[in-house]
């Protein structure tokens, strides 16, 4: 993570500060962790072991939060946890969300390991006029299926091979020292399918994967992957459908980004200094860098566990006392006071880095 305060000064600190205590409610993404419970045993989980609690909220209080938080100005939903389908309420949730979707502009989808339900029910998931669904693979067949569990590909791919070609389904993958060498295969496949949106991030050492010692992706692979990923996308030129392929880099990456030469590094610069997204559109298709330099989570996102509590970073889900780091419980916190709350945790963050 890059120390603020050896690149900024306390002015500039404090700048920054306001901007994002004042930044609009809409622009955040609520997390909802909607199911503690899977049907697969990823060896990266980021959930790792840990036990599903007991005191899970109930489909009326999950409205009423969605309502209290739509009241508060919160526009995006985002359902996920271990697998969201495996949660009866998801539906009569999704549907909830669907019939406020033109008043108040809301954008909501899940992520989904695709196996958790029959096919047609992904197919159902569709008319609740959500906005995307993002189905987690990990590579080829053989090393998905390490990962992920026998067959897991075969059936995602069936799966897939339902739902496409649609604009609402997309993939992501977690990138990893086993995976690595199999991504640029994976984008074969999945354009072949008629993908259009893939999404590829580096895996967090927390959970699983610090039980199975699965290593985070070496700065200059990561780096080797995605030119090589922008090469194979010049090289398309027998497909009509347009592809956006999309990759985030994490804070762990950030020093090595700064104090060296890629190719990138042009862009990089256009980023730090005017705020200048990075990307490149080849022919249309669409290549975009997501770069988190600073650990400031709280920035767009709120997560809510299955029993409420309300995290600002997403990373604290796989701690056993993740309810010790948390804002408040939406059970007994109104979405006003949960956001008066989330200033003071950004003030306290600011406050110690002027310190």
């Amino acid at each position: 993570m890059i120390n603020l305060k050896d690149m900024l000064d306390a002015d500039t600190i404090l700048k920054e500060k306001y901007r994002i205590e004042n930044l609009n409610n809409s622009i955040i993404t609520l997390e909802c962790f909607i199911s503690q419970e899977c049907n697969l045993q990823c060896k990266h989980c980021y959930f790792g072991d840990k036990l599903p609690s007991k005191n899970q909220l109930s489909i009326d209080e999950w409205i009423g939060i969605i309502e209290n938080a739509i009241q508060n100005g919160i526009k995006h939903f985002h359902f996920s946890g271990k697998e969201p389908l495996l949660n009866n309420d998801l539906f009569p949730i999704l549907n909830y969300i669907s019939e406020r979707k033109d008043t108040y502009g809301l954008f909501y989808g899940i992520v989904s390991n695709g196996v958790s339900v029959e096919k047609h029910i992904y197919k159902n998931l569709l008319l609740t006029n959500l906005d995307y669904i993002e189905f987690s693979i990990e590579g080829t067949k053989d090393i998905n299926d390490f990962i992920r569990g026998n067959n897991h590909f075969d059936k995602l791919i069936t799966t897939l091979g339902v739902l496409l070609p649609n604009d609402k389904i997309s993939t992501s993958t977690t990138l990893s020292e086993i995976n690595k060498d199999y991504f640029l295969d994976l984008m074969d496949i999945l354009i072949e399918k008629k993908v259009t949106k893939i999404f590829a991030a580096p895996i967090h050492f927390v959970g699983s994967a610090t039980q199975n010692y699965i290593n985070m992706i070496s700065p200059i692979d990561f780096l080797n992957l995605i030119e090589n990923s922008i090469k194979k996308i010049i090289q398309l030129k027998h497909i009509n459908h347009k592809i956006d392929l999309k990759f985030c880099i994490s804070d762990f990456y950030t020093e090595y980004l700064i104090n060296n030469e890629h190719f990138m590094s042009e862009k990089l610069k256009l980023y730090l200094e005017d705020g200048e997204p990075i990307y490149w559109n080849i022919d249309g298709h669409i290549v975009e860098i997501v770069l988190q330099f600073v650990d400031m989570p709280f920035v767009k996102q709120l997560i809510i566990t299955a029993d409420g509590y309300i995290l600002s970073n997403a990373d604290d889900i796989d701690k056993y006392n993740y309810y010790e780091s948390s804002l408040a419980n939406a059970r007994n916190c109104d979405f006003s006071k949960i956001m008066k709350l989330r200033k003071k945790y950004i003030n306290d963050y600011f406050t110690n880095l002027i310190v």
